[in-house]
């Protein structure tokens, strides 16, 4: 006599559950979608806004974040150079004075460190001055001179190296060239710093060398070398390059 065993709960309703499946399958897929499209690391979810942290953050993004830039820096170029300054001024003069400059107006902001430090000890931040150097040690403003202890009594905070940041305007990225040229007639015509100790980088900087190399390479070689003497140039030509003008 052979005997039938009792069918299971997923025997007896299997097209149910099929249905049931095949059904919520599409909303899976969706949700599956739209979580992926929301799933965003992004620093301000996870950051108090109370934090100094998140402060610091918002600057940066405010001052840099989506802009072409160029470094801009010298031999000499310390937190106590008053060139820099200077030049700062000169680049993109205050809003009173800028009709009355003869000059395209070729950057949209000027940052140094000087300018960064007096921003981070201001509202809202209110950091003290050698706070506000910490943190921007790496980005606007240079490490301790070797051998000495980072903030220290030997640490002599206005002879730290610092640099330019300009943000390009819509006009200098239309004429690269000029601006780059701006920058160099300034450093050297009216801020007396020797056209040898200037560096700069960043991305428009390197393409504009990049350029001006090719064409000294063509009108150098008549012959089967210029081909060579362009790629080289080429090659050297980078994101992250850093040239002496």
């Amino acid at each position: 006599m052979t005997s039938h065993s009792k069918p299971n709960f997923y025997q007896r309703h299997a097209v149910a559950i099929m249905a049931v499946l095949v059904f919520l399958l599409p909303l899976v897929v969706v949700g599956a979608i739209k979580a992926k499209g929301n799933n965003r690391n992004d620093v301000k979810g996870w950051l108090p806004a109370e934090y100094p942290e998140t402060q610091v953050y918002k600057f940066f993004r405010q001052h840099f974040q989506g802009e072409e830039f160029i470094l801009a820096s010298w031999e000499g170029c310390t937190m106590s150079d008053p060139r820099l300054e200077l030049m700062a001024t000169k680049l993109l003069p205050p809003p009173e004075e800028a009709s009355r400059v003869d000059q395209p107006l070729y950057f949209k902001t000027v940052q140094t460190g000087p300018r960064a430090v007096d921003l981070m000890t201001s509202e809202p931040l209110l950091l003290e001055r050698e706070e506000a150097i910490r943190r921007l040690t790496g980005a606007l403003i240079g490490p301790a001179a070797d051998g000495v202890a980072p903030l220290s009594a030997d640490d002599n905070l206005d002879e730290r190296q610092t640099c330019l940041v300009l943000t390009l305007s819509d006009l200098a990225r239309t004429n690269l060239h000029g601006a780059i040229d701006q920058v160099r007639q300034l450093a050297t015509d009216e801020c007396a710093i020797p056209e040898k100790a200037c560096i700069s980088a960043a991305r428009p900087s390197t393409m504009w060398r990049s350029t001006r190399r090719a064409r000294a390479a063509l009108r150098s070689f008549s012959d089967s070398r210029s081909w060579w003497a362009l790629s080289s140039a080429g090659s050297r030509c980078g994101a992250n390059c850093w040239w002496a003008w």
